[in-house]
């Protein structure tokens, strides 16, 4: 991040090193198990497909399964075409036939779409009491939270019964080895090893990283006839930890032709503190200021937040007497030096004095600040007026209805519905998360619209000393300046000339707030340079950039 102030900048660089093959490239892909023995007919298997890269990090990703056909019924897949999910992991399930008499062994390849990668499950049929061999299994919950210690339990046994172990004599040898070791250890070691037990417990060390870990067992075992080698891979979900930190931006802007609105999806991303994507399903709320109670001068002019009972945010300038505790929100913003998440984002106000408001959420934190540069804040709700309109109001709701649950990538998005006239406008945009701790993010942001229209008008050229012209240009919210662009400022720069003949003067202090028919009036100086052209078209730039934020 680079830092300018007073207009004084610093020059400094940045090294950029390329890697010869892309970052995000599955370079192997796991099938778990990699072998399946059938005892019955109809039983039904989940399969896990893992695909990662060099660094054995997940990647998201197309499999297709190719399963021979001869004509005789083997089973059938869910699906054929699998997608993996940003872990690079993905489940489908293989169901037996009716009947598996007379079946002989199958091979299944799995094949990677983008690097052709491949890996085989084979599958045995074996019915009941035709054989004596064995299988391994392992007792785990469904997911371990990274760096914790936990126990899982290592089976050998029948095929098909787990409930028929092998004696424990007859267990020579079992090594268990984790893959990924990078997501996981055994006590900082990558394998474990123990003999003479049938069901042995072992403790596994999730490390910091989350994502889908593999252990790989191998048992040398007397099977009754000789000494074999079985073998299993398994895989092991690892969550990540608490919500610590959120991150909150624009996404997109579309137009709602159903309704004449205007909507700006935004998104927000969630991390442990180990910069861990947040576990899916992770609830986290949004909010949205809309029209404030605060001017810009009082926000941040003292604002302390404190842990109590009850907690309360409070501001020296006693600037809470229009605030309505029913209907009002609380935003805390960032500024320079103060931003911790522990009090960023929304506040629900329970009551108030004209220099108090009393919150409802709980704040876990100590007295933020204790001394030094206030915290920045708005309060505010999802109306505002707008002089010669009317009430404006935005709504937010969840993105194509999957409510406000993070995905597999630790990311929520929603989007904020507003009518055109509020297009250009500053909002504050706020979103919290109550995994375990409350964590807040918060920021300012303007509402998008897809596009913006300005007249264009045409000053002659006067030659000689500079003539200077008043010229009034009229702007609107899209190409067909139906509705107007109001209450807004735009940036000096913004208003251009089609020739150097022309620019417009900065220096005559015009008004470059639009009114309410979207019009500004700005001043043009002609007969610059040694242009020959006998006028110039004068318009604004239609940019959505050249829209100065209120606040």
């Amino acid at each position: 991040t680079f830092h300018y102030k007073d207009d004084y900048s610093i020059l400094t660089k940045t090294a950029l090193r390329f890697n010869g093959k892309t970052s995000n490239s599955p370079t192997k892909l796991y099938i778990l198990p990699s072998s399946l023995t059938i005892n019955g007919g109809g039983e039904e298997h989940n399969i896990t497909i893992i695909t990662v890269t060099d660094a054995n990090i997940g990647v998201k990703t197309t499999v297709n399964l190719e399963q021979p056909n001869n004509g005789t019924d083997y089973g059938y897949f869910d699906r054929n075409v699998i997608e993996t999910d940003e872990n690079g992991k993905a489940t489908v399930i293989y169901t037996a036939p009716n009947s598996i008499v007379g079946l002989s062994e199958r091979n299944i390849t799995a094949t990677e779409t983008t690097q052709a990668l491949t890996g085989k499950l084979n599958i045995k049929y074996v019915p009941s009491g035709v054989s004596a061999s064995y299988d391994i299994s392992v007792d785990a919950a469904n997911s371990f939270f990274v760096n914790t210690e936990a126990q899982i339990a290592v089976k050998i046994h029948a095929f098909g019964d787990v409930n028929s172990p092998i004696a424990n004599e007859k267990v020579l040898d079992v090594n268990v080895t984790s893959i990924f070791t990078s997501l996981l250890t055994f006590g900082g070691a990558s394998k474990t090893n123990y003999s003479d037990s049938a069901s042995q417990g072992v403790t596994i060390n999730p490390t910091t990283v989350s994502g889908t870990a593999v252990l790989e067992i191998s048992a040398l075992i007397n099977d009754g006839n000789a000494n074999v080698v079985i073998t299993k891979r398994v895989p092991i979900t690892i969550l990540s930890g608490d919500v610590t930190a959120m991150s909150l931006f624009f996404t997109s802007s579309q137009k709602n032709t159903d309704f004449g609105t205007y909507e700006n999806t935004y998104t927000i991303h969630a991390v442990d503190k180990y910069n861990n994507p947040a576990r899916e399903g992770v609830t986290i709320s949004p909010s949205i200021v809309n029209g404030i109670k605060l001017s810009g001068e009082a926000r941040g002019a003292g604002g302390r937040i404190t842990q109590g009972t009850p907690d309360t945010f409070s501001d020296t300038a006693s600037p809470f007497g229009s605030v309505t505790p029913e209907e009002d929100l609380l935003i805390i913003l960032p500024n320079a030096t103060r931003f911790n998440n522990d009090y960023l984002g929304s506040w629900t106000i329970s009551s108030k004095t004209t220099s108090v408001l009393t919150l409802v959420e709980n704040y876990s934190g100590e007295t933020a600040p204790s001394l030094g540069v206030a915290l920045s804040y708005v309060v505010g709700n999802s109306n505002r007026y707008i002089e010669e309109y009317g009430i404006a109001t935005v709504d937010i709701k969840d993105k194509d209805g999957l409510g406000y649950k993070t995905d597999s990538n630790g990311n929520v998005q929603f989007v904020a519905s507003f009518d055109p006239i509020l297009a250009g406008h500053t909002v504050t945009i706020a979103a919290n998360a109550y995994d375990v701790n409350r964590t807040g993010v918060s920021m300012i942001a303007q509402l998008r619209w897809e596009s913006y229209s300005s007249t264009t008008v045409l000053v002659e050229n006067k030659k000689g000393p500079s003539i200077s012209y008043p010229v009034t240009l009229t702007l609107g919210v899209d190409a067909t300046g139906i509705e107007p662009l109001v209450g807004l400022e735009v940036v000096p720069s913004s208003i251009i000339s089609s020739d150097a003949a022309c620019k417009h003067d900065s220096t005559a202090g015009d008004n470059l707030e639009t009114d309410a028919n979207g019009r500004i009036t700005v001043t043009i100086l002609t007969g610059l340079g040694t242009s020959e052209a006998t006028g110039c078209n004068i318009t604004w730039s239609t940019s959505g950039g050249s829209i100065l934020k209120e606040y």
